[in-house]
C-alpha cells in the first residue's frame, strides 16, 4: 500500500498524470502491452519522477461455441452419429457428462457411437496458446434400444412345393418381425405377416423392428 497522503495510480500504456484509470488495488489489462503505476500526492498534486512497470501478454479467450449438432441426432444402439462445431480461429474439444467433463475428442467434425442417450459439450481453445472458452454448447444424441432377435420360425412339413414359414408366437408391443427373405438385412418388402412363404431353397430370416 502507498505511503499516507499518496495515490498510486495506474497509468495504462503509457507513464504520464493520466488518473482515468484510478488508484485501486488491481487493475484489468485487455490487450498485451507494458502497464504503468506512479504515484501522486494528494495534497499537492506532484508525481513521482517516474512510474513502476510490468510486461503484460494478454491472450484473447475463444468464443463460446454457439452452433454444436450431431447428424443423426436419433440412432438406434450400435450405430454412430457426427458431431459438429466451429468457432472462427480455433479448435473444438469434445467433452461428454459435462462442460470439461470426459474428454472424448478434439475436431470440428468427430463420430461418436454412444451405448445410451448422451449429451456431448463443444468447447473452443486457442490451440496456439491452448486458453479456452468460458463455456460451451451441447447437443444431445437420443440412442434407441435394439429390440430383441426374435426366436426361429417354423417350416411347413411338406415335402413338395413351396413351404410356409410361420412366425413363433407375436412380437411385443411396439416391435414388427419382418420377413427377410435369403439375407439378414433391413429389407422389409417382403413384410411382417404371421407367415411367410418360400419359394425356392435357402436359409431364411426374421428380423425385429421396432
Amino acid at each position: 500500500s502507498p505511503p499516507s497522503g499518496i495515490r498510486w495510480y495506474w497509468q495504462g500504456t503509457s507513464c504520464d498524470e493520466n488518473t482515468s484509470f484510478g488508484y485501486g488495488s488491481t487493475f484489468t489489462a485487455t490487450q498485451s502491452g507494458t502497464y504503468y503505476i506512479r504515484a501522486r500526492k494528494t495534497s499537492t498534486d506532484c508525481w513521482s519522477p517516474d512510474c513502476g512497470s510490468v510486461a503484460v501478454t494478454v491472450n484473447p479467450i475463444p468464443s463460446t461455441p454457439s452452433n454444436a449438432a450431431a447428424s443423426p441426432l436419433e440412432i438406434c444402439g450400435g450405430e454412430s452419429s457426427t458431431l459438429s462445431a466451429t468457432v472462427g480461429g480455433a479448435v473444438i474439444d469434445w467433452y461428454r457428462d459435462s462442460c470439461g467433463g470426459t474428454f472424448i475428442g478434439t475436431g470440428n467434425l468427430i463420430n461418436v457411437s454412444p451405448a445410451t442417450t448422451t449429451t456431448y459439450y463443444a468447447e473452443a481453445r486457442d490451440d496456439m496458446t491452448g486458453c479456452a472458452s468460458s463455456g460451451c454448447d451441447n447437443v444431445t444424441i437420443t440412442v434407441n434400444a435394439l429390440p430383441d432377435t426374435p426366436p426361429a420360425p417354423t417350416v411347413s412339413t411338406n415335402p413338395c412345393g413351396d413351404k410356409t414359414l410361420t412366425r413363433p408366437g407375436s412380437p411385443p408391443s411396439g416391435i414388427r418381425w419382418y420377413w427377410q427373405g435369403t439375407s439378414c438385412d433391413e429389407n422389409t418388402s417382403f413384410g411382417y405377416g404371421s407367415t411367410f412363404t418360400a419359394t425356392q431353397s435357402g436359409t431364411y430370416y426374421i428380423r425385429a423392428r421396432k
